[in-house]
């Protein structure tokens, strides 16, 4: 009985919207990971009665997440949108008159990305309506209908590599470095979770360690890019769980 929208968010343990146990504090200590629920809560409380709960040697730990949805649908193109509308305020990235010509340079180049990867591009050409489906004062996005997961991962990929050369460029930027680091540790965590990476549905220790460590630095980057849209009265790097709707 948890969602993003319930006062408890997490299946695996107490956390919750607000307060002390809130999901936010992600952190290595956060009071929450001190709060993991057994399988007899998880039945009693955690899940409305269904027949997997009868399949013998059940445990929550089995019950795994979505990675699709949670790296690929969400996190990426929400990223993503936001870095293209910062990497395209002006033409040092890619040439262009308008924010629309720079996007679209931007998505010539992605989608020769894909065809390295040899990754069928389904997505449309950049522009700043894309970004901003929902329309101007809404914060942007990628619709997941123009993406699946492997176009997302080569958009995480090529970013990557577009921010770190930024950030090279200019080691006195900390805005810079914080940007590449998003992507940097979004790759590491969507490399973590390949189906190459473990022997089976379960991750391995050595790349659960590295998954929690990547997330950690993931969101340190991305609150600290929120506080400074924040502070720049812009809507850029938002923050929130995936909501279904």
């Amino acid at each position: 009985n948890t969602s993003a929208t319930s006062d408890q968010v997490c299946m695996y343990c107490r956390a919750t919207s607000s307060g002390q146990m809130v999901y936010t504090a992600f952190g290595p200590s956060a009071p929450h990971r001190s709060t993991l629920v057994t399988n007899d809560f998880f039945f009693h409380s955690g899940c409305r009665p269904n027949s997997w709960l009868r399949l013998p040697g059940f445990d929550v730990q089995r019950v795994l997440a979505d990675w699709l949805h949670l790296i690929d649908l969400s996190l990426i193109p929400e990223t993503s949108a936001s870095a293209l509308i910062e990497l395209t305020s002006d033409d040092s990235v890619w040439q262009g008159e308008s924010r629309d010509e720079r996007l679209r340079m931007a998505f010539v180049q992605f989608t020769a990305e894909c065809k390295r990867h040899r990754v069928r591009n389904r997505g449309q050409i950049f522009t700043v309506k894309q970004m901003y489906p929902l329309g101007k004062g809404n914060f942007p996005t990628l619709v997941q209908k123009h993406f699946n997961g492997a176009e997302a991962t080569v958009l995480a990929k090529w970013l990557k590599g577009v921010t770190l050369a930024i950030a090279a460029a200019h080691p006195e930027n900390e805005h810079a470095a914080l940007r590449a680091s998003v992507f940097v540790n979004l790759v590491a965590m969507r490399s973590c979770v390949s189906r190459y990476r473990n022997e089976s549905c379960i991750l391995s220790a050595s790349n659960l360690s590295v998954l929690q460590r990547a997330n950690f630095l993931l969101h340190s980057a991305l609150n600290c890019l929120s506080r400074e849209a924040i502070d720049m009265e812009c809507l850029l790097w938002k923050v929130r769980p995936k909501i279904h709707q």
